[in-house]
């Protein structure tokens, strides 16, 4: 029997290879995240929203009055006991940081979440380069979509002790 996670590695770089739409403008996490898991397990859109994105957090980012943000699913996921340890994670897991990506200008942090991948490399949508947001030795796509060493995603957290903030599990 296939598993959720299995599934969900498959759809990634399914995604990954242009086989499908992913959301690839900077800033799209979670969307680029939901895509994935709702293609992997064959879930209506937005199901990923409407059904497990329970728990949201109070910030004036305009559009998460409209989406979910990537710190709303980690508490709505962690809410529903779907975390596993650091140290048990597997591919297909959801990896996520509620406090990535702070936005002085709305006075919170909006979190990230990236999907883990064999070989410990992470698919994410992440600030584009000619930003100069980030310099990262990671695997470009033409676009904020990367493939990038899980190393590399630990470091960039580092002020959270060096590890993601929740490794999450789903169901199935």
């Amino acid at each position: 029997m296939v598993t959720s996670n299995e599934r969900i590695v498959e759809a990634a770089w399914d995604g990954l290879a242009g086989k499908y739409w992913l959301p690839d403008q900077p800033g799209m996490c979670l969307a680029f995240v939901r895509v994935i898991v709702e293609r992997a397990l064959e879930l209506p859109e937005r199901h990923f929203y409407r059904a497990w994105v329970t728990q949201r957090v109070e910030t004036t980012f305009p559009a998460a009055t409209r989406d979910p943000i990537a710190r709303d699913a980690e508490r709505s996921f962690t809410a529903l006991g779907w975390n596993v340890p650091f140290e048990e994670r597997q591919p297909g897991d959801l990896l996520f940081d509620f406090s990535a990506a702070y936005r002085r200008d709305w006075g919170t942090t909006l979190g990230h979440t990236a999907i883990l991948l064999e070989g410990d490399r992470i698919a994410e949508n992440t600030e584009h380069p000619s930003r100069g947001l980030r310099k990262l030795s990671t695997t470009r796509l033409p676009t904020a979509i990367a493939l990038t060493p899980l190393e590399e995603f630990v470091i960039r957290n580092d002020h959270n002790k060096g590890l993601p903030t929740r490794v999450i599990r789903l169901p199935g």
